[in-house]
């Protein structure tokens, strides 16, 4: 039987929809309704540094509103135990290091916010350069948290307190 490629990729992202909202349904039962998640950060210079656990692993992050995206460091994928498609880019990326590539990332769980499965969408790129300008004067990350979980975890970054504070 033939299968049309319109109707394989239709079918493709039919199950990519289904998977996303299990994993979405899945936070949401385990999240009290109406209390905001709290986490602290740390400021070294104008950056802030928050801890997360990925793969069971305790992993640096940087809060960074001025990145579109958030992204983890596929050149530590080994240590944290995710995997990313090596010959599959889905975009360029412009930042602190020039231009890069982003890969698709699969087999990162996140715990934090006190929801297990939180479903945050993580692109890979090498971040080398970033992990080399702060090795000088901070701390070696896995990644960034950027714009788009921010926005849409309703965030709201108190500098007094040092927390994070997700609304959603």
């Amino acid at each position: 039987m033939f299968t049309s490629p319109s109707f394989t990729i239709s079918k493709m992202k039919w199950r990519l929809v289904v998977v996303v909202s299990c994993l979405l349904a899945s936070c949401a039962a385990q999240k009290q309704q109406g209390s905001p998640k709290e986490i602290t950060f740390q400021v070294r210079g104008n950056m802030l540094f928050l801890d997360l656990t990925v793969n069971n692993k305790k992993a640096r992050f940087i809060i960074d509103t001025g990145a579109s995206v958030s992204l983890v460091d596929y050149e530590q994928a080994e240590d944290y135990g995710f995997q990313y498609f090596k010959n599959r880019n889905v975009g360029k990326i412009n930042g602190i290091g020039g231009v890069t590539d982003l890969r698709m990332v699969t087999k990162l769980k996140v715990a934090a916010f006190g929801c297990e499965s939180k479903f945050i969408p993580f692109y890979g790129s090498n971040l080398k350069y970033l992990n080399d300008h702060l090795a000088s004067q901070y701390t070696k990350v896995l990644g960034v948290l950027g714009s788009d979980f921010l926005a849409r975890s309703g965030a709201v970054i108190d500098y007094q307190q040092r927390k994070l504070i997700l609304t959603h």
